[in-house]
């Protein structure tokens, strides 16, 4: 078959898996997908989509801050690559107690001034990883085994791969 084929079945694949798996990250956090997002509740989405641990990250950043009245607004980021940004929108909080429930609690929802909706956050995270190679989920079949396990031979000499290869290696 034509490898440009066979790459482009791979990416067109990967693309759906990823979005398939961020639709369920929202259903699973309850938001409706035409509504925007609070920010902060994204935080976790590295820890909860495996396959995006280390592609996607949310950073934040404080945007106005009083010390007077402890007024705190804090804007939201997400870095996919590490370069592609799209601005979630802004947390608002109005005393600092209040701030560190926010960070202690991520399941706490507080004043915002969200921008984004699932549909767009999808839309682009699906966009810039199926650009690039790197945003690829798929693997070859060597680093899809657990890391202890890719040095390990089969304790039993009756197992049919370790038979194969012995075979294979003694051909040489």
């Amino acid at each position: 078959m034509n490898t440009m084929l066979i790459n482009k079945i791979k990416k067109a694949l990967s693309v759906e898996s990823i979005r398939r798996v961020l639709s369920e990250y929202f259903q699973q956090k309850e938001v409706d997908m035409n509504d925007h997002v609070y920010p902060p509740l994204l935080r976790d989405i590295g820890q909860q989509v495996p396959m995006l641990a280390n592609k996607v990250e949310i950073k934040p950043y404080i945007e106005d801050i009083d010390p007077t009245t402890n007024y705190v607004k804090i804007g939201w980021n997400l870095f996919v690559l590490g370069t592609h940004r799209l601005f979630l929108g802004y947390s608002v909080h109005e005393s600092l107690a209040h701030l560190d429930v926010q960070i202690t609690d991520p399941l706490f929802v507080g004043e915002a001034e969200p921008m984004k909706t699932p549909i767009q956050i999808i839309q682009f995270i699906v966009h810039v990883l199926g650009e690039h190679k790197m945003g690829r989920p798929y693997q070859s079949e060597v680093y899809k085994k657990p890391p202890m396990e890719l040095g390990k031979l089969p304790s039993n000499a009756n197992n049919s791969y370790y038979e194969k290869n012995k075979l294979q290696a003694s051909s040489i």
